[in-house]
């Protein structure tokens, strides 16, 4: 059974071939930092300040609100074009890259207001405490769960290219905007 096309026109989805995740990442991110603040015995109603105080110094905002979508602004975390490197999660919360800086949207815990700079936050955060960047710490916990085959890296993987509403090939393979 066909499973589609990873090129419209030139090549066929094969078991081999990757994804992006897209907001399924923010469900890996909690799962890896949920597990992480546990074995650490630091609660999800700890301080975002107390743990990173530069962090987000325009108000106190909890690892839970992080994750749950009810403190910060940046509704969609765009992407960056394949084979580029990665900018750092501190840099894009900062305002960075042609990304707004990343703020509170009223009062953190009141009102659901999908947040992909809480991730961004959570990202920093984390790479800040263990001292390690995210792709290393997310491969380590993906190859503890058994998915050898997820992560950031998909360097001479192949890749599915995204499209357009407009059926345009999304340049960069990755969405941009």
């Amino acid at each position: 059974v066909p499973l589609g096309e990873s090129i419209k026109g030139l090549e066929a989805v094969a078991p081999e071939t990757w994804f992006e995740l897209a907001s399924l990442s923010k469900t890996l991110a909690s799962a890896m930092a949920c597990e992480y603040f546990r074995a650490k015995d630091i609660s999800l109603e700890t301080s975002v300040n107390w743990l990173v105080p530069e962090l987000l110094p325009d108000g106190a905002v909890t690892l839970e609100q992080l994750m749950n979508h009810t403190a910060l602004n940046m509704h969609y975390v765009r992407g960056f074009p394949a084979g580029q490197p990665l900018p750092k999660a501190g840099e894009l919360i900062q305002g960075r890259h042609g990304y707004e800086k990343v703020a509170l949207t009223g009062r953190a815990g009141e009102k659901f207001s999908y947040s992909g700079g809480g991730f961004l936050a959570l990202e920093h955060l984390l790479e800040t405490l263990v001292e390690t960047p995210i792709q290393e710490l997310l491969a380590a916990y993906l190859e503890e769960l058994g998915l050898k085959e997820t992560g950031f890296d998909a360097q001479g993987a192949q890749t599915a290219h995204g499209y357009l509403d407009s059926g345009q090939d999304v340049p960069g393979r990755r969405p941009t905007s």
